[in-house]
């Protein structure tokens, strides 16, 4: 693989993570946010938000399987600390409320997103879904290449 094709995809897998955690972020400290970010309800959100950012981070910082259960921990503890900012930081935004029960929320996405992380990688899958990604991702960088020479 070039040097390009690696830098790409390493970028590629971090954007997946903080991208969608800037705009988390960005939502959870909007004193009114658009109706679209309510219209799955509050509960649905945060499970699915802290989910998606779980299964996300594990990659994107944390690839190392050798190191199992201190990787889970500090994916864990990490992801927490994030929804603790959030819940904290909106007791000093006008329309905003930290709450317990989201923090609860939270704590249960992160559950699940390591649970379906854990699953996918343990199953043989995780290879399988990588490969196929980092091959598309070459083709597309080869393609960009030869148009831009």
């Amino acid at each position: 693989m070039s040097t390009a094709a690696g830098l790409g995809w390493a970028t590629a897998i971090k954007a997946a993570f903080w991208i969608p955690l800037a705009f988390c972020l960005a939502m959870a400290f909007t004193p009114n946010p658009p109706e679209t970010a309510a219209q799955f309800g509050d509960v649905a959100t945060h499970l699915g938000a802290f989910a998606y950012l779980t299964v996300a981070l594990f990659p994107a910082h944390f690839p190392d399987a050798s190191q199992r259960m201190e990787r889970l921990l500090a994916v864990a503890l990490w992801m927490f600390a994030v929804g603790v900012l959030i819940e904290v930081g909106q007791l000093f935004i006008a329309g905003r409320s930290g709450e317990f029960g989201d923090l609860a929320v939270n704590a249960i996405g992160i559950l699940l997103g390591g649970i379906v992380y854990e699953s996918w990688s343990s199953s043989g899958l995780r290879g399988q879904t990588l490969l196929k990604l980092r091959t598309l991702a070459q083709r597309k960088l080869r393609t960009l290449a030869q148009r831009n020479p």
